[in-house]
This record gives C-alpha cells, sequence and structure tokens, in this order.
C-alpha cells in the first residue's frame, strides 16, 4: 500500500471540513508512517465524539485543540478500539492518531451532534499537556515504582517537563521509547529552588532517537526533581516516558548536616556503628558527631559505593564549631576498587566524622562503619601537661600501675608520687603501639618548672624495643613525665611503677 507522511504534522492534516453529523475514514500507521493529523471544524457548539476500530496493532487516539494544545486522548493497551470525547465549542480542532507498536490499519469515525439541542454528560477532565517550564511541569506526584506516559514532542512543542518527588534515597532510572526524532532527556534538580533550570541544575542526561536510547541513571536522595523532554525538530513524534524508583533506604531520619553544628549526633560508639547514606552531586557533604567513653582503638571505613569518597576524623579541640587547619587529624578513602580506612588510638572525648564525595556529576550509596575496641584508663581525670598541673597517685609503697594514652592530641603526661623509703625505683612502659619517653623528674627548688639538673632518669619503649627507667632514690616527692615521640600518632600505654 501506498504510504505518505504529509500528514505527519499539524500544518500538513487531512481536512474533513465542517462536521455536523458522523463521517468515517481509513488509515494506516505504523513503523513507516507513525503519525496521522486530521483538521476538523465545528459551526456551533457540539458533543463530539470520535473512536478509532479495526485495529490489527496498538493506536493510540489524541484530539487537540486549534494550537495543538492536548485536550483530551485514549490509550489503551494492544489491539483494543480507542475512543475520546468532549463538549466543544465552534472553531478548528485536530485529531492524532499515533502508532505504538507494530503496523495497523484503522476506521477513524467522528461525529458531533447539537449540545444546546439536548443535555449531555459532562466531557472527562482534559489531560493537560506538559509544560515547558518548571512552574507549569506536569506533576506525577510520588515515585514509588515504575510510571509510563505518553505524549508527542517536536515541532511547535519543542519541550515537555514532568515533576515528581522522592520519599526516601532511590536508584532512579528514566529512558525514552518510541521517538522518531532526536530527543534530549534530562533530570533537573532546582536546588535553588527559584522555578528556573541554572547552568547546574541538569545533574543528568540521556538521549533516544529512532536508532535507540540511552537513559538518564542517578542515585538521588529524597526530594523534589524534574525530568526534561527536548528536541529541536520540527516534526512531531510520539513518545512514551519510563520513570522508575527503587528505594535505597537510609537508617538516618534526618538528612545528615554538612556543617559540625547541624551534624548527625550518633552518641556514644561502645562497640559499633553504621550508617547507610548518599553524598554526591547533591549533597556533597555528611558530617556525623560521636563520643568516646574511654581510650580506645577506633576504625572507620566506606563501603557499598560507585564513586570515590573522602572521609575525614576532626577533633573539634577549640570547640568552635568550625574545622580549623588542624582539626582534622585522620584521613581515609573509599571507591570502587577498595576502602583505606582510618585507624587511631583515641582518648575519651567528642569527634566528627566528615564524609565527602569526590565527585560533582554523581551520587553515590555509602555505608560508614565505626568501630571502637575499648582500652579503658584507670585515671579519672587525664593527666596534666605541667608539673602544676599534674595527676597524684600519692605514696608508692610497693608498686603503682597507670593505663592511659599520649600522642598528637596529648603530647605529655605528668604523674606526682610520694616515698617513704630509699629504694631502687623503676619504671616500665608496655601496651604501646608507638615511641613513648619517660623521664623521673625532682623539683629540688619547689618552683614547679623543670630545671636543667632535675630530670634524674630516663626510660623508653616501642614496639621493638623497652628500656625501663631505674634510679635509686631517697625518701621525697618525685614526679614521672610520659612523652610520645611521635606528632602524628596516638599510643596507648601502661605505666608500671614501683620501688
Amino acid at each position: 500500500m501506498s504510504i505518505s507522511r504529509a500528514d505527519n504534522t499539524l500544518g500538513g492534516a487531512h481536512d474533513l471540513q465542517t462536521i455536523s453529523d458522523t463521517k468515517t475514514v481509513k488509515g494506516f500507521v505504523g513503523k513507516a508512517d507513525r503519525l496521522d493529523f486530521y483538521k476538523f471544524t465545528l459551526q456551533r457548539s457540539s458533543h463530539f465524539t470520535a473512536s478509532l476500530s479495526k485495529l490489527k496493532a496498538d493506536a493510540n487516539l489524541t484530539l487537540l485543540d486549534q494550537s495543538g494544545a492536548v485536550l483530551t486522548r485514549s490509550m489503551r493497551k494492544g489491539k483494543a478500539a480507542e475512543s475520546v470525547s468532549a463538549e466543544l465549542e465552534p472553531g478548528a480542532y485536530y485529531l492524532r492518531v499515533n502508532r505504538r507498536k507494530g503496523d495497523t490499519r484503522y476506521r477513524l469515525s467522528i461525529g458531533a451532534t447539537d449540545s444546546t439541542s439536548s443535555p449531555v454528560p459532562m466531557p472527562p477532565a482534559p489531560i493537560i499537556d506538559p509544560g515547558d517550564t518548571l512552574t507549569a511541569a506536569r506533576t506525577l506526584g510520588l515515585l514509588t515504582g515504575n510510571q509510563t506516559h505518553q505524549e508527542s514532542i517536536g515541532g511547535s512543542d519543542q519541550v515537555d517537563l514532568y515533576k515528581f518527588s522522592l520519599n526516601q534515597i532511590s536508584e532512579f532510572s528514566t529512558s525514552l521509547g518510541g521517538v522518531t526524532v532526536g530527543t534530549d532527556l534530562n533530570l533537573i534538580w532546582d536546588k535553588n529552588n527559584n522555578g528556573f533550570v541554572d547552568g547546574d541544575e541538569r545533574i543528568a542526561t540521556g538521549y533516544a532517537s529512532s536508532f535507540g536510547n540511552t537513559p538518564a541513571v542517578m542515585t538521588l536522595a529524597q526530594g523534589t526533581y524534574f525530568v526534561e523532554v527536548r528536541t529541536l525538530s520540527d516534526r512531531v513524534s510520539s513518545y512514551e516516558l519510563s520513570l522508575s524508583a527503587t528505594a535505597k533506604p537510609s537508617n538516618i531520619l534526618v538528612d545528615p548536616g554538612n556543617t559540625l553544628k547541624t551534624a548527625h549526633t550518633v552518641g556514644s560508639v561502645s562497640r559499633s556503628y553504621t550508617a547507610k547514606e548518599i553524598v554526591g552531586a547533591t549533597d556533597n557533604t555528611d558530617y556525623y558527631q560521636f563520643t568516646l567513653n574511654t581510650v580506645s582503638d577506633f576504625r572507620a571505613s566506606v563501603s557499598r559505593l560507585s564513586d570515590s569518597v573522602n572521609i575525614a576524623l576532626i577533633w573539634d579541640k577549640n570547640n568552635n564549631g568550625f574545622i580549623d587547619g588542624d582539626e582534622r587529624i585522620a584521613h581515609g578513602n573509599g571507591s570502587i576498587y577498595g576502602n583505606i580506612p582510618i585507624t587511631e588510638t583515641l582518648p575519651k572525648g567528642t569527634y566528627f566524622m566528615e564524609v565527602k564525595s569526590s565527585s560533582q556529576f554523581n551520587n553515590t550509596l555509602y555505608d560508614l562503619t565505626l568501630t571502637t575496641t575499648p582500652k579503658p584508663s584507670n585515671i579519672a581525670i587525664d593527666p596534666g601537661t605541667t608539673l602544676n598541673k599534674t595527676h597524684n597517685l600519692g605514696t608508692l609503697n610497693t608498686s603503682l600501675v597507670a593505663h592511659d594514652l599520649v600522642g598528637k592530641m596529648d603530647t605529655l603526661d605528668f604523674y606526682k608520687f610520694t616515698t617513704l623509703k630509699s629504694g631502687t625505683f623503676n619504671a616500665t612502659l608496655s601496651g604501646i603501639s608507638d615511641a613513648v619517653y619517660v623521664s623521673l623528674i625532682r623539683d629540688l627548688n619547689g618552683n614547679g618548672v623543670i630545671d636543667g639538673d632535675e630530670r634524674l632518669a630516663y626510660g623508653s619503649a616501642s614496639t621493638t624495643w623497652n628500656a625501663p627507667l631505674t634510679r635509686s632514690i631517697a625518701p621525697g616527692t618525685y614526679f614521672v613525665e610520659v612523652r610520645s615521640y611521635a606528632a602524628f600518632d596516638n599510643t596507648a600505654y601502661t605505666l608500671a611503677l614501683s620501688i
């Protein structure tokens, strides 16, 4: 049979002239001729009906006004007949027959009766054509699974916009099918809520044509988004827009903040904690605040990633709520290839974890896992850092043991003790992960300052050697200094004193 594409636009529509009763025409749509347009005129207010029958494949029927805007449509599946009806005022209108699948001949029957002569049922609410601005976008509501929407694009209608929302983190995908003209597909996030698409707000892109399609895919946080269908073609093409959302729920009720002051509060981490969340183009940084109730070996790692993520351990030592230059005390990262965890020995206190995306263009799910192994101190208050602010161990009769930590966060500890007898004094360090020095001090002039001759003896220890401090002492008051060798690490220690 002969095929004509002249009627594939409003301008080339078959003119059915004035419709006052009924009229029937026959036609064909298929892979080689996807669209047929028909123009008709009404001279009076009319109850209008149209039906599409004798179908051998899936085709749809749409009623449009004089400008080409959709008034109503019928989109039944398969070979089922299509029908539309509406109460129309005098003027010119169009019918569009478009192929969905396969090739089919069809019979188009149309009729109009004077609506002023007898009451007629109210027409169905018209389907509003998707707008071409964010504020006029067709609202799809909450997307929780799969949706499909059938429309047309091209000619005088080169942009369609759809608005949807997600109530939880989701893997999102959108694609176009059935198009015959080159068509762009964009995912939009109006991050400043100004109702306009700014330069960096198209966050994922796809494309479709008669040769195939590339979907737009992205992991999204809960929020409101838009899908844009755009073409520069003068030819009109029908399309089917598919949207899909697969939930990847977070275990955080409120999205972690992006400052220390708005960080998600984890509370005390005594063994293990895992947060499941998202960072990336739409949410670059997450912060978590946690506390340790005792000296602990600490580990932080990230997994379940589709893009690179950096993590940092933060100690806000001046408590000003900001990250100063030296307050990121350890770093790690993760990617699809593996991860480098943070491992630190930490004193009791309050800390923050920073999870930051390395990408400006993608989002990634992540699992942040914090684990701790307590190494309890038996010192209620951290030993001081001067002779005037020292931890007093009391009288040393035979032996005393202290458990604590020194390192980059607490470079030295001072202990004070008194002995009532002469004897050989010993100080031994153990349980350490880095080099530590110990010295015996006697403040002979009582000025609270360590003068040149007041360090009486030295000792040291590391993971590979141990040199205990040994010294004969007389009755009196003494101090023991425990000092970290490393400026970049912390180590727990056990200090054993005996006489």
